[in-house]
């Protein structure tokens, strides 16, 4: 790259950086931003744990919460029943499910082929050879 071309990059890098906000606040815009921000006070045995954790130098046990918010969205009430039967013990016969299983596996070896394209291959007991 010219020095021509360095000199404008480094010029416009921090404008760019700012209209996309990725660049620092200034001092002003931090105080205003803390201004402007909602309050959400903390619980007191929340605080003292804090306190504790900084004067420490340890932090407490954390159990993490998994996220979720996304599970609403999903169709899970759909597969829900298919799922219990397939999640049975492998000692358990059941005829319902072994059908489902067969069913789903068929389904999975048709797709994307015509009725007369499987039929016509052979594979499925067919009498014409691939």
């Amino acid at each position: 790259m010219s020095t021509d071309a360095n000199r404008f990059w480094s010029r416009i890098a921090s404008e760019v950086r700012r209209a996309q906000g990725l660049h620092p606040l200034t001092g002003e815009e931090a105080d205003e931003e803390f201004e402007s921000a909602p309050e959400h006070p903390l619980p007191g045995n929340k605080m003292v744990a804090m306190v504790e954790a900084v004067t420490s130098g340890r932090t407490g046990e954390r159990q993490p919460t998994p996220d979720l918010g996304w599970l609403e969205d999903s169709m899970a009430s759909e597969v829900e029943e298919e799922l219990l039967q397939l999640a049975r013990n492998p000692g358990q016969p059941d005829a319902e499910t072994e059908e489902l299983i067969r069913r789903l596996r068929r389904e999975a070896l048709n797709e994307g082929e015509t009725d007369d394209e499987h039929k016509s291959d052979g594979m499925d007991g067919a009498s014409a050879p691939p």
